[in-house]
């Protein structure tokens, strides 16, 4: 794929039920998503930037920064909402508007702070290079490992989710988690896989990875995630 084009889009609505108002929370002197604006105006490979958004403080913030906002319907700003019908309404608007067909996809969470340095544009080659359907990036989940996980039946009572007599965490079989960095899809893929029978369907069947360590990147959904991010942005 040569010279792809490729648009990066920022999805940050209004409303959050684990954090109010996550989106423009102030971090280190700056709203959250205003960090997410910054990683995605360093990308080297990232041709178009749209900030996909129901609230008139981030469509400022985003305007702001020189950054094309395209107001998110009420419909499409609700807690389940699915993130491809809200990419599919970039798309769909651009199109009809502009008759603008993408390569790649870049979706970038406003309420990720904190990603490692070219995690972007690493996303974006190996695409390229992989000839893959998607990439994203995961970190280990550590010992928050499914085997170590219990149920509560009766109001109290322990019930093993998954019986194992592993102790230690090193011997667990590893497992990963999508981390929010990024996830990077190539568009002709995305338009023909809308119909998803899991949640990683509607990326395609050829999907890659790269792993992050933890704390390469920071996701705030409560306060102890701000509070967090605040403390590895100071220390950088």
């Amino acid at each position: 794929m040569d010279n792809p084009e490729v648009i990066g889009i920022i999805t940050a609505r209004k409303g959050s039920k684990g954090l109010k108002d996550k989106n423009i929370k102030i971090l280190r002197g700056k709203p959250v998503v205003w960090h997410t604006i910054q990683h995605s105006k360093k990308s080297t490979l990232i041709n178009r930037i749209v900030c996909s958004t129901d609230s008139p403080i981030v469509e400022k913030i985003a305007s702001s920064e020189g950054i094309e906002v395209m107001s998110r319907p009420n419909y499409l700003a609700q807690d389940d909402t699915p993130i491809e019908e809200v990419l599919l309404n970039v798309i769909s608007t651009l199109n009809e508007k502009e008759k603008y067909s993408p390569d790649i996809l870049v979706l970038l969470y406003a309420n990720v702070p904190i990603r490692a340095t070219e995690i972007i544009d690493t996303a974006i080659k190996k695409l390229i290079d992989k000839k893959c359907d998607c990439v994203l990036t995961v970190t280990d989940v550590g010992k928050f490992h499914p085997n170590w996980m219990i149920k509560i039946k009766d109001d109290d009572k322990l019930d093993l989710f998954s019986p194992t007599d592993i102790y230690v965490r090193q011997k667990l079989p590893g497992l990963y988690i999508h981390d929010g960095a990024v996830i990077v899809i190539k568009y002709q893929t995305f338009i023909q896989k809308l119909k998803k029978d899991n949640i990683y369907s509607i990326f395609g069947k050829d999907i890659r990875v790269i792993v992050q360590n933890p704390g390469e990147t920071v996701e705030i959904d409560n306060k102890y995630d701000l509070i967090i991010a605040e403390m590895l942005l100071r220390n950088k």
